[in-house]
């Protein structure tokens, strides 16, 4: 398995806050907090490298991933849905619903494991359903496949 990108999302209001829409870097770059609601902070879990790095590597260098990992301080966090929204420039959307299971290589409660299949661009909009008052979440996408403009995967 590939290194992962590890994003972390924090809620620092005392309201659950719905539908929190990261990526989606052709429309959120440049908006202020990347068009995130007030309260929520987005931070990479890998010391020195940024969440906008991040953005801005998934439109010039889109990855593949079929395994993401999410983590939280409850188990309450952790087994709240995601979803993976995918749009092209002709208007095609493509919706996924992702299901966390309990990874048989991570038996605890506040880690979950989803094996659905989906593509990083500056397109894909990663919606977390429900974020819960004051709490810190954190996703591990794997790449299987980067797209690099001498080898493309695509």
């Amino acid at each position: 398995m590939s290194q992962p990108y590890i994003i972390v999302v924090e809620n620092t209001t005392n309201n659950h806050i719905e539908d929190i829409k990261l990526f989606d870097t052709f429309k959120n770059n440049g908006l202020p907090n990347f068009g995130l609601p007030a309260g929520v902070t987005v931070t990479m879990g890998i010391q020195g490298v940024t969440y906008g790095q991040l953005l801005f590597q998934s439109m010039s260098m889109p990855f593949l991933t079929s395994c993401t990992y999410l983590k939280a301080d409850s188990t309450e966090q952790v087994n709240q849905t995601f979803s993976i929204k995918a749009k092209d420039t002709n208007g095609n959307m493509q919706n996924i619903p992702c299901t966390s299971l309990v990874s048989p290589y991570q038996p605890q409660g506040n880690v979950l494991q989803a094996s659905c299949e989906y593509i990083i661009d500056g397109n894909t909009v990663f919606i977390i359903n429900n974020l819960l008052p004051n709490s810190k979440f954190k996703i591990y996408i794997y790449p299987s496949q980067i797209s690099n403009i001498s080898n493309s995967f695509f």
